[in-house]
C-alpha cells in the first residue's frame, strides 16, 4: 500500500467542532484573546479553528504567507516556542502579529501519526505574557487531545485506503482472470473451486456459483485422448508435492454437456513466502480451435476421424482442399494478406458444410472437412460448390485458388487412412493442372498492383524491354539470354509489391527504416522468381540489379563480373530510362546528358565496357 498524503485527508466536521470547542475553553481558562489551531498549507499557515473571544483578531480560513511566523518557527524547530513580549525581543520584534496586537504567543507543535506537521495549537496575548507552568500543561493536553483526534482519524483513512487497494486489486484481479483468453481456476487448500474465469466457465460448461466450494475433480473431467480412460484433475496431486506440472498433448476436457475439447493445462501450487501451499492454480487452453481461422486443428481432428471411424457413419467422406500459391502470397504482398487468405478459405468451407460435419485446418495451407453418413456424389457436389465460390472470391485483388481432392470409406473394413491419402492423392493432380495457370495470375496481379501505386508502369516496362533485348543483341546474346533478358526487363521489381505506395513515391529523402524496405524488395523478387518453375532462370538476375560493380551495391556487394550479366544489363537500361522519363517530382533529363552520366558512371555503378555499348547505341539512333 502507498503512504496516505495527510495533507488530502479531510477533517470530519464532528471533529472540527470538537476542536472549536477546545480553543474556547482554553481561551476562557488562560484569560487570553486568542486561542488557535493553526493548518499549515505551504506557503501559508492557515487559521483552522479560532476560539469565539471578544477581542480576537483571526477568524477560520484566514492564511499569512510563512515569513518570519510565530507557528512557522514552532513548525521548523518542531518544539515549543514562547515569546513573552515581541516588542522586547529583537528576534520578534517586526513580526506581522504585532500589527494585530498580538505581542506574547505560547505554541506548540501539532503532528499526524506518520509525523507529518498539521500544524500548531497556540495562545497569544496583547498584553506581556510569561504563561504559567500550569497554562503549559493545560495546552500539551489539549495538544495530545488533539492529536488523538489525528490519529483515529489516520487510522481510519488508512484502513479506507487499504479496503480500497484490496478493492482495486481485485478488480483488476477479476478483469485480467476475464480478458485473458486461457481458461483459470484456482482452488483452496483442500482442492475446492475458488475462482473460475468467462473463459474456464464457457469451456467446463459450470457457472462459478453452482461450484464454488466443489472439488475441482466434480467439475473438471479429463479423459486420455486416445484410450479415453479417466485422468484425475491435477490437483490434489500439486497439493501433495508441491511441483507444477503438465497434462500431457492428448488430454481432453469433458464438459458439463458432454462436448469434448483437447486442451492444454498447467497446474502450480500457491504458495506463501515460507512455502505453505494455500492451494492450486490451473492454466488450460481450448488447442481443439485453430487461433487464426477459428476451425477445428489437425490434433482434434485426428481424434475426430478415429470416432467417426465406425459403421454407423458410413458411408464417411473426406475432402482435402489447400491453397495455391500461399507461399508466393507470403513472399510477395506480405503475412498478413496471407491470413486474410487463410481466413477467407475458412469462411469459404464453412459456408459449404452442414452443421454435422467437421471442418478443420490441417496444415499451414492445408483443410480437411469430415462428412459422415455422406455419399461420395453428395462430397463431389460440395467439392463442385467450393470451386464456384472459390472462383467468385477476391482478397485484395487475389483470386482465391485451391486444389481439390475428395474420397469416400463405404465399408467397415476399409482402411480411413488410406481414404484420407486418396483425398491427398487427388488433390496433389488438381493442383498440378492449376499450378502455373494460377501462380502466373498472381504474379500479373502483382505487377498491375505495382503499376497502380508506383512508377514502374506497364510503358516503362515496355521501354525497360525494347531497350534491354536492342543492347543484348548489340553484344551478341543468344536467343534464350535475349528471352530472359525479356522477362527480368518485366519482372526485375516485382518485389515492391509489398511496399507501401507513400515510399515508393516519396518526393524526399528516405529514412533508414523506409530505405531499408526499399533494399528488401530484391530479395523478395528473389523468392517470389524462384517459387515459379519459368521464372527461376531470372531469380538471380533480380537479386542482384542493384549490385554496382565497384562492390557497393546490395544486397550482396558483389563485384565486377560476379554479378548475372543479366542483372548488369537491366541496371544500366533502368537508370537510363528513369532519368529520361523523369518522375512526377523530378524533370526528365536529356538523352545527352543521360548518356553523359552512364559514361559518368562506367567503372563504378556500370560495367564499364557495356556502358559504352550502351552509349554507342544509344548514340546511332
Amino acid at each position: 500500500m502507498g503512504s496516505i498524503p495527510t495533507k488530502d485527508i479531510d477533517i470530519p466536521q464532528k471533529i472540527i467542532n470538537n476542536w472549536q470547542k477546545i480553543v474556547d475553553l482554553m481561551a476562557e481558562l488562560t484569560d487570553v484573546p486568542a486561542s488557535l489551531i493553526m493548518k499549515v498549507n505551504p506557503p501559508y499557515m492557515e487559521v483552522f479553528c479560532s476560539s469565539h473571544s471578544e477581542d480576537n483578531p483571526y477568524t477560520a480560513g484566514d492564511k499569512e504567507k510563512m515569513a518570519e511566523l510565530y507557528c512557522e518557527e514552532v513548525i521548523k524547530t518542531d518544539e515549543k516556542l514562547l515569546v513573552s513580549n515581541a516588542l522586547k525581543d529583537d528576534k520578534w520584534k517586526d513580526n506581522p502579529d504585532i500589527e494585530l496586537g498580538m505581542i506574547s504567543y505560547l505554541g506548540l507543535p501539532l503532528k499526524w501519526p506518520d509525523g507529518d506537521f498539521f500544524g500548531t495549537v497556540c495562545l497569544l496575548d496583547t498584553k506581556e505574557n510569561k504563561f504559567s507552568d500550569r497554562i503549559e500543561d493545560l495546552i500539551k493536553q489539549f495538544k495530545e487531545l488533539i492529536e488523538s483526534h489525528l490519529e483515529n482519524i489516520f487510522q481510519k483513512q488508512k484502513l479506507e485506503k487499504v479496503m480500497e487497494d484490496k478493492e482495486k486489486s481485485e478488480r483488476k484481479l477479476r478483469t485480467t482472470l476475464h480478458s485473458i483468453g486461457d481458461g483459470v481456476i484456482t482452488t483452496d487448500e483442500n482442492g475446492c473451486i475458488d475462482i473460475m474465469n468467462s473463459t474456464a466457465e464457457e469451456l467446463t460448461g459450470y457457472k462459478l456459483k453452482q461450484v464454488k466450494g466443489k472439488k475441482l475433480k466434480e467439475v473438471f473431467d479429463l479423459v486420455n485422448s486416445v484410450s479415453g480412460e479417466s485422468i484425475d484433475a491435477p490437483a490434489k496431486e500439486v497439493l501433495g508435492n508441491g511441483k507444477i506440472i503438465y497434462l500431457p498433448d492428448d488430454t481432453t476436457l469433458i464438459d458439463k454437456k458432454g462436448h469434448k475439447y483437447q486442451i492444454a493445462d498447467t497446474a502450480a501450487p500457491i504458495q506463501e513466502d515460507e512455502g505453505e501451499i494455500q492451494g492450486v492454480v490451473l492454466v488450460f487452453s481450448n488447442v481443439s480451435k485453430d487461433k487464426l481461422t477459428g476451425l477445428y486443428t489437425s490434433s482434434y481432428m485426428e481424434e475426430t476421424i478415429r470416432e467417426l471411424d465406425n459403421e454407423k457413419q458410413l458411408p464417411l467422406s473426406i475432402i482435402i482442399t489447400d491453397i495455391n500459391g500461399l507461399k508466393l502470397i507470403n513472399d510477395g504482398y506480405g503475412h498478413k494478406i496471407g491470413d486474410k487468405i487463410l481466413i477467407k478459405t475458412a469462411e469459404l468451407l464453412l459456408s459449404c458444410v452442414k452443421k454435422e460435419d467437421f471442418v478443420a485446418r490441417w496444415g499451414g495451407d492445408e483443410f480437411i472437412i469430415l462428412l459422415p453418413q455422406t455419399k461420395e456424389k453428395e462430397a463431389q457436389k460440395m467439392c463442385q460448390n467450393i470451386i464456384e465460390k472459390c472462383q467468385k472470391t477476391k482478397v485484395n485483388e487475389i483470386n482465391l485458388s485451391l486444389g481439390i481432392g475428395t474420397a469416400t470409406k463405404t465399408e467397415a473394413k476399409q482402411d480411413i487412412y488410406k481414404i484420407l491419402h486418396r483425398a491427398e492423392d487427388k488433390v496433389l493432380i488438381d493442383k498440378l493442372t492449376k499450378k502455373r495457370s494460377s501462380k502466373n495470375k498472381l504474379v500479373q496481379n502483382m505487377l498491375e498492383t505495382l503499376g497502380a501505386k508506383s512508377y514502374e508502369t506497364k510503358e516503362h516496362s515496355q521501354r525497360m524491354t525494347r531497350l534491354s533485348l536492342k543492347l543484348g543483341e548489340k553484344i551478341g546474346l543468344n536467343k534464350e539470354e535475349l528471352n530472359n533478358l525479356s522477362l527480368l526487363a518485366t519482372l526485375h521489381d516485382v518485389g515492391k509489391v509489398n511496399i507501401a505506395e507513400e515510399i515508393l513515391t516519396k518526393p524526399d529523402s528516405l529514412t533508414d527504416e523506409e530505405w531499408k524496405d526499399i533494399k528488401a524488395h530484391t530479395e523478395k523478387g528473389y523468392a517470389i522468381a524462384s517459387a515459379i518453375e519459368e521464372f527461376t532462370p531470372i531469380a538471380d538476375g533480380i537479386l542482384a540489379h542493384h549490385e554496382r560493380w565497384d562492390g557497393e551495391g546490395y544486397p550482396q556487394g558483389l563485384v565486377g563480373e560476379d554479378i548475372p550479366l543479366l542483372a548488369r544489363i537491366i541496371s544500366i537500361v533502368d537508370a537510363y530510362d528513369v532519368m529520361t522519363n523523369g518522375r512526377p517530382y523530378k524533370e526528365p533529363m536529356s538523352k545527352d546528358k543521360a548518356l553523359q552520366e552512364i559514361l559518368g558512371c562506367a567503372g563504378s555503378q556500370f560495367d564499364p565496357h557495356l556502358a559504352r555499348e550502351f552509349v554507342d547505341m544509344m548514340s546511332d539512333n
